[in-house]
């Protein structure tokens, strides 16, 4: 039987696929890649047990690694529940944004707002907890407290940006310096979501968007 003929096509692709077959990762791609499976496997584990009560141990093994391999990507349980937290809370502000839409009034696309942040707030319940108890918990360790505010004001100006960004696209005077806007909506997002906590069915679902309105919008121009 004759044997087909080697082309030099057909050695090229078997020499491709052969340095494709042993190309490795580097030594940073794989440290990338373990940081993301720790950070995605505490994010499932810090959601489902609460702060407190999560163990980096949990952590490893539900990640697939050994507790080292925790501490050689962050300093300890705090650190790592701060990454995971600095993630979320920019996926948040993602599907909070949504799109400028110029064909629209600002009042209805603020009170959109208002309800994607309750959508959210539904879907994600469990992260408001654990929020929550971390708050407490920076607030009782100062030394942990310093880290938590610096990221939230890290947090806070691209809260900021997206004002500023938003107010020039939608042509609307702000009411308050953006600086302080943005601590105002934040203290109001999360005093909403608190008393959702405690009072599922005395806090209505359009409170939120309203109160955006009121307070984002200027005075002539009322919410829907």
């Amino acid at each position: 039987m004759a044997r087909p003929t080697r082309t030099p096509e057909t050695r090229t692709r078997k020499m491709s696929t052969a340095r494709t077959r042993t190309t490795k990762p580097t030594r940073d791609e794989k440290k990338a890649l373990t940081r993301r499976r720790l950070l995605d496997a505490a994010a499932e584990v810090f959601a489902h047990r609460g702060f407190a009560a999560t163990s980096l141990d949990e952590v490893a093994e539900v990640a697939g690694f050994s507790k080292g391999a925790v501490y050689s990507n962050f300093a300890g349980k705090e650190d790592l529940f701060l990454s995971v937290l600095d993630e979320h809370v920019t996926r948040q502000m993602l599907d909070i944004r949504g799109e400028i839409d110029v064909t629209r009034t600002a009042g209805e696309q603020v009170m959109e707002a208002g309800q994607r942040f309750m959508d959210l707030f539904q879907r994600e319940r469990a992260w408001y907890l654990l929020s929550f108890e971390f708050l407490v918990y920076a607030a009782r360790n100062p030394e942990f407290q310093v880290e938590f505010a610096a990221r939230q004001r890290a947090q806070r100006e691209a809260v900021v940006a997206m004002l500023k960004e938003n107010a020039a696209a939608m042509e609307i005077p702000m009411s308050l310096p953006p600086e302080r806007m943005a601590v105002a909506l934040e203290a109001l997002a999360n005093g909403i979501a608190f008393a959702k906590l405690a009072d599922e069915q005395g806090v209505p679902d359009d409170l939120v968007g309203e109160l955006f309105a009121v307070l984002v919008l200027p005075s002539e121009q009322p919410p829907p």
